[in-house]
């Protein structure tokens, strides 16, 4: 139970670490960059592996590009994996987070945190199955909801996860 709990907050610390904001400025533009996938990997001081393979939207924020929402999958050691989405501020964290890979069954996240102006993380332990299923599916969609009780629905692009999640 311990090394679960010590993966876990790796895995956390990670995410954390790869979603710093250092800007305070309150304007945002939208830029022209698409965003697509990408994957970063690094080694903590105990010896464990992270990556993370994550789509981010993003907005020019004090000059800097920063992403506004993101989802993404982290993997500690080649084992444990988790997907991650950052759901945007304003929406209801009671009613966690809904995504669904193409015509699959929707799957509900909880939320686990929130950090500044990127809004809040939702996590979900994962296996081989959601990961084939990302790389074989077109799209996944991600829904929130407002406290108007609207859904905020956002429609992400799965092409270019395959290669990022299996590059080095």
């Amino acid at each position: 139970m311990i090394n679960f709990l010590k993966k876990y907050i790796y895995l956390i610390l990670f995410v954390m670490c790869l979603s710093s904001i250092q800007s305070t400025n309150l304007y945002a533009e939208e830029t022209t960059d698409k965003p697509h996938w990408k994957k970063a990997c690094q080694v903590s001081g105990e010896g464990n592996e992270i990556c993370q393979t994550s789509y981010g939207q993003y907005i020019l924020f004090n000059e800097e590009n920063l992403w506004v929402s993101r989802i993404g999958i982290a993997v500690l050691n080649d084992s444990v994996m988790r997907m991650f989405v950052y759901g945007p501020l304003g929406v209801l964290l009671a009613e966690g987070v809904n995504t669904k890979i193409d015509d699959l069954p929707v799957v509900s996240m909880d939320y686990v945190y929130c950090i500044n102006l990127y809004g809040c993380q939702a996590i979900l332990e994962i296996d081989n199955t959601t990961v084939n299923n990302l790389k074989n599916g077109n799209e996944i969609i991600i829904e929130f909801l407002k406290p108007t009780g609207e859904t905020l629905t956002a429609n992400v692009s799965l092409a270019g996860f395959t290669k990022a999640f299996n590059s080095n």
